[in-house]
């Protein structure tokens, strides 16, 4: 197995390890686990108190509040933090895997993604947070769409990238823009049969939000 690639997915754990188990937190690693707390608890956002933001990462951290035994949950909500900036680094690596084959020829990919991994981390306390939660979920939508990964995409594809982005504008509402920006990008990139089925399924995604 090539080295870098044991390097990138040893990475996550070996931050959590060296880092992720000690140390006060002067930012605000409580802030979402408090207010997923009181979801556990049958309080409802907007209703029961106040969040300036869309709800997905709320429920999100909710569950795994529910999932995870009490003396787990906050060590378990910094080992989630290396896997989600893990996981979104890969993602939008190998959604431009052609594109750094092309211009970036002898570069080994897993380096790259080492070298952003330690970076990301650098960059931003281990906690949960809503934006993190969005990149997540964002790099996965471009990995379905990204016409430069090696993948066609098809009707399945483009729906599940649509889904992806959707839920990361459920997270954090900058990221909303990603979602009429993709359907465009179909329409210059695809077939226009993909495209009108992609724009419709969006237009249903847009109503359900409507309606909540």
């Amino acid at each position: 197995m090539n080295f870098w690639k044991i390097i990138f997915f040893l990475l996550p754990a070996i931050y959590f390890f060296a880092f992720g188990r000690w140390g006060f937190s002067d930012t605000d690693p409580g802030f979402i686990p408090g207010l997923a707390w009181r979801i556990v608890n049958g309080q409802i956002p907007y209703h029961d108190f106040f969040y300036i933001r869309p709800p997905l990462t709320l429920y999100l951290h909710a569950l795994i509040q529910i999932l995870l035994p009490d003396t787990w949950e906050s060590i378990g909500e910094r080992m989630l933090f290396y896997v989600f900036m893990g996981s979104s680094v890969l993602l939008l690596l190998f959604s431009l895997k052609e594109v750094v084959e092309k211009y970036l020829n002898g570069l080994n990919i897993w380096r790259v993604a080492s070298a952003a991994f330690i970076i990301s981390v650098h960059n931003y306390p281990a906690l949960p947070w809503h934006t993190i939660d969005a990149i997540f979920f964002a790099a996965i939508g471009c990995y379905f769409l990204s016409p430069f990964s090696g993948n066609k995409i098809t009707v399945l594809r483009s729906f599940s990238g649509i889904t992806f982005l959707f839920l990361a504008a459920c997270c954090k509402q900058p990221f909303a823009l990603l979602v009429p920006a993709s359907v465009l990008f179909l329409g210059i990139h695809e077939e226009r049969k993909t495209t009108m089925k992609a724009f419709a399924f969006f237009l249903a995604l847009l109503a359900s939000a409507f309606s909540l």
